[in-house]
């Protein structure tokens, strides 16, 4: 029994020293940051919704982010999904995402309910134009937001927001 002990702990030995030689083979290991939980256009980049993973420098995307600080996603990110400059950013721009339009509409009293991030419905003459429109600013002195709606329910938002007839309701 000792001796088939002794020969599984050195063949386990041997594999572990291999597979050390052929991950050292690929060079240095850098970090690259992957979804944990799926993210929508607006939401934070935080510690609690990707995780760091070491890969070897050569198999880094050239766009990969290096800091997760301030980070914020662009597009709907899904777990798996590796962080670049394309699908995030600085955080101190206005995130639109791909196929939407921002359009800054009057908030009211509603302006301190509001912040970026938020998903609201925007209402006008007792018919919801766009359910899930996107808070991507808020506006506090001058009681507006900057909000992101679908491409195609752009200018019916815009009609009714430049007559003043858009409401804001905060949706759950």
């Amino acid at each position: 029994m000792t001796c088939g002990v002794t020969v599984i702990a050195t063949t386990l030995v041997a594999d572990h020293h291999r597979v050390e030689s052929t991950l050292d083979a690929l060079g240095e290991r850098v970090h690259i940051y992957i979804v944990t939980t799926n993210l929508e256009p607006g939401d934070e980049i935080t510690s609690t919704n990707v995780e760091a993973v070491a890969v070897p420098r050569r198999f880094r995307a050239a766009t990969a982010i290096e800091n997760i600080v301030q980070r914020v996603a662009t597009t709907r990110l899904l777990t798996g999904d590796v962080l670049t400059t394309s699908n995030t950013t600085d955080g101190a721009s206005p995130v639109i995402p791909n196929g939407w339009r921002g359009l800054t509409i009057n908030t009211g009293p509603l302006t301190e309910s509001l912040s970026a991030g938020m998903m609201v419905d925007v209402m006008a003459g007792g018919t919801i134009l766009v359910e899930g429109a996107l808070v991507i600013d808020v506006m506090s002195d001058a009681r507006s937001a900057l909000i992101a709606v679908p491409q195609d329910r752009a200018v019916a938002v815009a009609d009714v927001a430049s007559v003043g007839l858009a409401v804001l309701a905060i949706a759950s």
